[in-house]
């Protein structure tokens, strides 16, 4: 009965691990979760040719996170190499489109410890909280840094995991007064004040491209922003836009010569949807 009831528990063993190398292989994978169809078998025994790893263990549906870096990582990339370390497929895919930035798939945590024991990189980008930085974060050879997407008075924004990295790259005192009347034990000379370096990045590069203006040239603009509120989830990852604005009345107070423009949370569902809108009011949430 013992030889029989291995058998059993091998083949159940044996068909659970068919089973996920076809969802793998047929791209099956749910979107929220990463299908570790990794690259380890071609990087072998081969190192990284970079000084900066960045990190980003998600999926495509948190993909905006990392977006709002690209440009200020192909700036630093000019003089200090990096390379995106992804373990998702479909990131990777994006990632290579868009970012103009070398990027491996690492499915194995063995094929990360070996990479990074063949290569001399010394410094880990973050720019989330995801629980699967610890993946990288486990490695005591490397200075880990936080930088975020962003910067509120959500919990996120004063997260205990910021005590895991060695550094977080903060917008301004803001920050530093939240995470020292919120973190109970942390030295918040870790948080380093460097305003944001990825929109500066942005700026630089559309600037030296011909696009079409968000707003008509010389017109003075206010910029309303608003971020995803914990209270008002409508799905995974989707929440309804709490505007905490009167967008009438801030509208009838601008000079003729002045407009609004209304930006939404990536993860606002709609942007401002069909509300209808003052002449110099424009919703760019999608922009």
């Amino acid at each position: 009965m013992r030889a029989v009831g291995s058998l059993v528990t091998g083949a159940r063993s044996r068909l659970r691990a068919l089973a996920v190398r076809v969802v793998k292989r047929t791209g099956l994978v749910p979107s929220d979760t990463p299908d570790l169809r990794g690259e380890d078998s071609r990087l072998g025994a081969s190192a990284l040719e970079a000084d900066i790893v960045v990190f980003f263990g998600d999926t495509v549906d948190a993909l905006y996170q990392l977006e709002h870096w690209y440009a200020a990582f192909r700036a630093v990339n000019k003089a200090h190499r990096i390379v995106v370390v992804v373990q998702d497929s479909r990131v990777a895919a994006r990632v290579r489109r868009d970012a103009g930035l070398p990027v491996i798939v690492v499915a194995r945590i063995a094929t990360l410890d070996g990479l990074l024991c063949r290569s001399g990189v010394r410094v880990a980008l973050y720019v989330a909280h995801s629980p699967r930085n610890f993946a990288l974060l486990r490695f005591p050879s490397l200075a880990h840094v936080s930088l975020l997407h962003g910067d509120s008075d959500k919990t996120v924004s004063v997260s205990n995991q910021t005590k895991a990295y060695d550094f977080a790259l903060v917008a301004g005192q803001a920050a530093i007064d939240r995470a020292g009347q919120n973190l109970p034990l942390f030295d918040t000379s870790r948080l380093l004040p460097v305003g944001r370096p990825n929109l500066d990045a942005e700026y630089l590069e559309s600037a030296a491209r011909p696009t079409p203006p968000v707003r008509p040239a010389g017109r003075p603009t206010v910029l309303y922003a608003p971020t995803w509120r914990d209270d008002r989830q409508v799905g995974h990852w989707q929440f309804d836009l709490d505007l905490r604005l009167d967008v009438a009345r801030v509208a009838a107070a601008l000079a003729p010569d002045q407009m609004l423009l209304v930006r939404a949370h990536h993860l606002v569902s709609g942007g401002l949807g069909d509300r209808p809108l003052p002449a110099n009011v424009r919703d760019v949430s999608h922009v």
